[in-house]
């Protein structure tokens, strides 16, 4: 018997075939967190509602739940952000986020949060796909930030003074100043990063949601942003997310930079 038909506004994160006809879609729902819902009839050709299911969308929903599936009853899609599928480095950074939220642990007290951060960062992968690595790495940042996995830096770990140009520990968090940073300790989990690029780390911590992509980064600094942020989500989550840096011709150029 299926229940009650209750209203949801989300993203859909994924859409993946289910059974012969219909599709499955994963949905980040603003109040209840990832939920999957069964979308009856819009695998076969031709479908109205096949265009509905395409990841990225922000739409409002109407399901119910019969069994242990949600099914959908209706559908209003309120940003398309179609210009994502316009770029592939735009496109392969929304599947990013999509992936870690689809992968997270995320329910009605931290949904809202969730929410915001994945529909400010498909908007602007729509808006501005060019900015696409500021996006990526401000995207990690924040969304370790809610996990809890990662701090503002402020002063060096060792001598206690403001940071500037530092080496950052991708798995420990801590911080020290090129003063600091002797050659008795490893390179193995740290990374050099300039004074801007700490600025920028804690930019993603700390500005507004509707801020958070409003920065300037020299181009340098970004991709050890994003290089860095990425190394801390492979720690933190125990995994290996480097699906967009894949895409990045120069990036072992630069990555033989970091260690010092």
């Amino acid at each position: 018997m299926a229940s009650e038909p209750i209203s949801l506004r989300g993203v859909i994160l994924r859409s993946s075939e289910f059974k012969d006809k219909d599709r499955m879609i994963t949905f980040l729902s603003s109040d209840s967190g990832v939920i999957d819902i069964c979308v009856k009839g819009s695998g076969k050709q031709g479908s109205k509602l096949m265009s509905a299911t395409l990841p990225f969308i922000v739409c409002d929903v109407v399901v119910s739940m019969t069994g242990s599936y949600y099914y959908l009853k209706e559908i209003s899609i309120v940003y398309s952000n179609s210009a994502i599928f316009g770029s592939l480095e735009a496109m392969t950074c929304a599947g990013h986020i999509a992936s870690l939220l689809s992968s997270s642990y995320i329910d009605s007290q931290n949904s809202r949060v969730m929410y915001e951060l994945c529909v400010y960062s498909f908007f602007a992968l729509s808006k501005t796909p060019d900015d696409f690595l500021l996006i990526y790495s401000a995207f990690n940042w924040r969304f370790l930030y809610l996990l809890g996995y990662c701090i503002s830096y402020d002063v060096c770990n060792s001598c206690g003074k403001e940071l500037d140009s530092c080496y950052l520990s991708y798995a420990t968090g801590e911080a020290f100043c090129t003063s600091c940073f002797g050659k008795d300790r490893k390179f193995t989990d740290m990374m050099l990063m300039s004074g801007a690029g700490v600025k920028a780390l804690d930019h993603f911590i700390d500005s507004d949601i509707k801020k958070l992509f409003m920065i300037h980064v020299d181009e340098d600094t970004l991709h050890r942003l994003s290089i860095f942020t990425t190394r801390c989500l492979d720690v933190q989550l125990e995994g290996t997310y480097d699906s967009l840096l894949g895409l990045l011709k120069d990036l072992d150029s630069h990555t033989s930079q970091f260690s010092g």
